[in-house]
């Protein structure tokens, strides 16, 4: 099995819901813990060995391009394109300027260039122990064209059941829906979806519908923790989560 497959994050969106935590700074360096999420999404994929980042910046770019220079060690800095290093766990970082407002296939346009090789494609949101070896062998095992990373949504509410005369006879917390598989926002991507890519269509729209349709959409079943910053409750939730165990795995 290979283990030379690069990660392509997509740090360009403008995480409108977070209200006024991204009216100053992308969802990139919002932090849970203490700890930026771009952070935090780096450090899953680097526990599985994996160690040379492609990022698409967009939406207050510079300031990822500042956090980044900041906290790493400077290869290449320029308008465009900047390559950092971490001596601390030897990760490699090439920060793209991909413009303020872009679908992701638009992005993945712009980082095209500088993907070499079958790569794992993910945002900075999703938070998991999702066991990237793992992918990457069924992946190739497989042959897969694409291999996306699903998972179950957790409950927003909690549970109540009901006898036959309307009596509440228990009362259940959150829980995970088990019947229910949702995309993680991870995927695991032969290097031939690049020449799929549309600047008109976005990511769901375009090359995964375009997958389905052919039957080379494969999946990788993930049944562990996930969460996902997307809301002030999201942020509550994980920065409780965190605080437990400070891991993201159950």
């Amino acid at each position: 099995m290979k283990s030379d497959f690069d990660v392509v994050l997509l740090a360009g969106g403008k995480g409108k819901r977070l209200g006024y935590l991204t009216e100053q700074m992308p969802k990139a360096l919002v932090e849970i813990g203490g700890i930026p999420m771009i952070e935090h999404v780096i450090a899953q994929f680097t526990s599985f060995g994996l160690s040379r980042f492609i990022i698409a910046a967009g939406y207050l770019g510079g300031q990822l391009k500042e956090y980044f220079e900041s906290s790493y060690q400077v290869i290449k800095s320029d308008e465009c394109r900047s390559v950092f290093r971490s001596i601390r766990d030897n990760v490699y970082v090439e920060l793209i300027d991909t413009g303020d407002i872009a679908s992701k296939e638009s992005r993945l346009l712009r980082l095209a260039p500088y993907i070499k090789r079958d790569f794992f494609l993910g945002w900075v949101d999703g938070l998991a122990k999702i066991n990237f070896q793992d992918v990457m062998k069924q992946h190739e095992e497989l042959n897969s064209f694409l291999t996306m990373v699903i998972c179950h949504p957790p409950s927003r509410f909690g549970a109540v059941q009901v006898d036959s005369k309307g009596s509440i006879t228990r009362l259940e917390e959150k829980k995970v829906y088990r019947k229910i598989w949702i995309n993680s926002g991870y995927c695991c991507c032969n290097i031939g979806v690049l020449r799929l890519l549309s600047s008109n269509k976005d990511w769901e729209d375009g090359v995964l519908s375009q997958l389905i349709q052919d039957n080379k959409l494969m999946s990788y079943k993930y049944e562990g923790f996930w969460g996902t910053l997307n809301s002030h409750e999201d942020r509550i939730f994980l920065e409780e989560f965190w605080s437990r165990a400070k891991r993201w795995d159950e």
